[in-house]
């Protein structure tokens, strides 16, 4: 690329190189996307997918030497990102009883078995995708720790080490008003409260 044309390293995340090649990502984030978004919220969750993409696509600039495209690299990085997660809030989580559905490991066999015995796989987008999203986590994903209130009770408070703009986490919530999306559909309700 040369510093020419970076927009490639976004929008290549949205093509993909056949029907199958599309079915498999949408199969994949279907199974993990809602997880992750029910504990990261719809704006942590945008920007997690995002910075994934562009980790697995300067991965792949970087280290493979023949032109790629897909969402694998964003879709791995949902996995770094929903695997940190559960290593960082382990003891809340077995607190509440709380269970993944199983979608991240699935996802991840998948990928990696269709991405070793498919030779036209960039793997190397899947690993720096997948190193994109566990960085994006640590830094901006749920934090989670209980405490207890002067009645005894005991909340669940997500304080992440950094947080995003406020404007940047609206974003999904401002695009369903102006498109008028039924908030049913554009917004994954969170069983964690944010602060």
């Amino acid at each position: 690329m040369n510093g020419e044309d970076l927009y490639r390293l976004v929008s290549c995340t949205f093509l993909h190189g056949s029907v199958t090649h599309l079915f498999g990502n949408i199969y994949s984030l279907g199974r993990l996307g809602p997880e992750v978004e029910r504990y990261f919220g719809t704006g942590r969750f945008a920007c997690v997918y995002l910075i994934s993409g562009i980790s697995g696509s300067l991965a792949s600039a970087m280290f493979t030497p023949n032109p790629s495209l897909g969402a694998s690299g964003a879709v791995f990085g949902l996995v770094g990102a929903y695997a940190t997660f559960v290593k960082r809030n382990i003891g809340v989580l077995n607190a509440y009883n709380m269970k993944g559905n199983g979608g991240a490991l699935q996802s991840l066999c998948l990928s990696m078995v269709l991405g070793l015995t498919n030779p036209m796989t960039d793997n190397w987008a899947h690993v720096g995708g997948f190193l994109g999203g566990a960085f994006a986590a640590n830094v901006y994903g749920p934090r989670l720790s209980m405490r207890s209130l002067p009645n005894g009770s005991v909340v669940v408070i997500d304080k992440p080490i950094s947080r995003l703009p406020r404007c940047i986490e609206k974003i999904p919530e401002q695009i369903s008003k102006t498109f008028s999306i039924p908030k049913q559909i554009s917004t994954t309700f969170s069983m964690i409260p944010r602060w």
